[in-house]
C-alpha cells in the first residue's frame, strides 16, 4: 500500500480520462490513476455525502479555498516526460474519524493501494480539483460543481 502524500489530476485528452497522480514527485512511490467520466459520475454523490455530513460550514464557503492550481504547481512537460503505467480506478472507500477530525480516503485499482489521511481542507481541494480536471462541458458536469 502507498500512502499519498501530494494529488495531481489532469485531464488526458487522448484517453479522455483524468490522469490522478499520487506522490508526483517520489517516482518510487508514485501512482498514476486513471478516472473515467462514468467513474467520476458514479463516486459524486458519495463525496458530495462525506462533504456535506462532515465538513464545517467554513470549509465549504468556495470564497475561502485556495486555487487547487496554487497548491498543486507541477510541470505537464515533466508529467509526460515521467509517466508511469496508468492503473485503472476501480474503488474508493472514504471514512470520516470522528477523533481526529480527517478524513481516511482508499484508493484501488488492479494491484494497486493508496492510501490518504486529510484535513478537511485538504480534501476538500483535492475533490474541487479533480472535478476541475475533468472536461465540464464535453463530460457533462457542471463547472459550478460542488460550490455552495
Amino acid at each position: 500500500m502507498i500512502l499519498a502524500t501530494t494529488f495531481t489530476p489532469y485531464y488526458c485528452e487522448t484517453e479522455d480520462r483524468v490522469r490522478l497522480v499520487i506522490n508526483y514527485t517520489d517516482y518510487s512511490n508514485r501512482v498514476d490513476f486513471w478516472i473515467t467520466r462514468a467513474f467520476l459520475l458514479k463516486l459524486l454523490p458519495s463525496m458530495e455525502e462525506y462533504l456535506y455530513s462532515y465538513a464545517t460550514s467554513n470549509i465549504m464557503n468556495p470564497a475561502q479555498m485556495s486555487n487547487s492550481k496554487e497548491t498543486s504547481a507541477t510541470d505537464g512537460g515533466t508529467l509526460a516526460v515521467t509517466h508511469k503505467e496508468g492503473v485503472l480506478l476501480e474503488a474508493v472507500d472514504m471514512t470520516y474519524v470522528t477523533v481526529t477530525g480527517m478524513f481516511e480516503i482508499r484508493m484501488r485499482g488492479k494491484e494497486t493501494e493508496a492510501i490518504a489521511v486529510l484535513s478537511e481542507q485538504m480534501m476538500m481541494t483535492v475533490v474541487k480539483s479533480i472535478f476541475g480536471a475533468a472536461p465540464h462541458g464535453h463530460w457533462g458536469i457542471s463547472p459550478r460543481l460542488l460550490e455552495c
